[in-house]
């Protein structure tokens, strides 16, 4: 039987509300674990913004978010980037679809970001062209909201590795009660020389 204690407190050098737990077995004088979270309050909340685990060498995992876009900074908790730990090439950045007018296309993610082979080390500035990128695209629903999954490519330093794409036939426009009639076709494509796409169907309510 494990138990945990948590402690709550205020860093007094940035002002950041901080988390300490701590979990152990009764009586036995041993600690199985121990994680010290910080957060950061935005103007949509507050975000854990690192996490450590382990008292001694900790494995601290931070993450920081999108504030300097006026749409990401009130709407809606866009991240920028997570990753443990900072210049290891182990992190994993994000873009979104802020160019629109529409501003629910502002919480959409354009694209994916991560390293391949440890490289680029760091997510100071994110590149199409470099490292690991998965581009997403969005289709709107009954309502106009873009929260259907289009299509997904996935990239290596430019070099297109997977696709799939995805279209929708709508039912009749829902009345309430009643609950629509969708179906969705992913086509999965495959980069090998002289490979078939593959289909596959889908029917669901929305």
């Amino acid at each position: 039987m494990k138990e945990e204690t948590r402690q709550w407190g205020i860093d007094q050098t940035t002002g950041k509300r901080t988390e300490a737990l701590t979990v152990y077995t009764p009586g036995s004088g041993k600690t199985d674990l121990t994680v010290n979270n910080t957060f950061n309050t935005y103007n949509w909340g507050e975000q854990m913004v690192t996490t450590s685990l382990g008292s001694s060498n900790p494995t601290t995992t931070s993450t920081a978010f999108y504030t300097a876009i006026p749409q990401q900074a009130t709407r809606c908790p866009n991240r920028f980037s997570t990753g443990t730990p900072t210049g290891t090439g182990t992190w994993t950045g994000f873009d979104y679809n802020t160019s629109s007018t529409d501003a629910r296309w502002f919480c959409t993610v354009s694209h994916q970001y991560r390293p391949f082979n440890n490289s680029p080390t760091t997510p100071t500035s994110f590149s199409t062209t470099q490292g690991e990128v998965t581009a997403f695209g969005f289709t709107t629903d009954f309502f106009g909201v873009p929260n259907r999954p289009a299509s997904v490519q996935t990239q290596i330093n430019g070099v297109t590795t997977s696709q799939s794409s995805t279209t929708y036939v709508n039912g009749t426009a829902p009345t309430v009660p009643a609950m629509a009639l969708v179906t969705a076709t992913e086509t999965i494509a495959t980069p090998a020389p002289g490979a078939s796409p593959r289909s596959r169907s889908t029917s669901g309510k929305t």
